[in-house]
């Protein structure tokens, strides 16, 4: 309950899903609705057209959310702490005097 008032776990995510299927549901009465009253072809194309792009629309939103959780989990394993021997970064960087070929100094080579 703590992780809700402060703010530490996403309670929308949990919404977003029960919203979706509520407009998904909404998307195939109107379609049947309007197959009834005479359109079927517009009634089957509503709920297929509908259909994906209410799914299509809820990924967008659902997107923001993983994002958050992806640079959470980044943030978090930028904090842990390092195995020995794991902080020494060997990067091969281009060497300006001769540009064919890389300089692997950084690594001790």
């Amino acid at each position: 309950m703590r992780n809700i008032f402060f703010f530490d776990a996403m309670l929308t995510p949990k919404i977003i899903t029960a919203v979706y299927w509520l407009a998904l549901l909404g998307v195939l009465i109107s379609g049947i609705g309007m197959m009834f009253y005479g359109e079927f072809f517009r009634g089957l194309f509503g709920i297929i057209v509908g259909g994906v792009f209410v799914r299509v629309a809820f990924e967008m939103i659902i997107i923001a959310f993983k994002n958050n959780e992806y640079l959470r989990k980044i943030a978090e394993n930028r904090n842990a702490v390092p195995t020995p021997g794991a902080s020494r970064r060997c990067f091969l960087r281009p060497s300006y005097s001769k540009p064919s070929r890389l300089n692997a100094s950084s690594c001790g080579a």
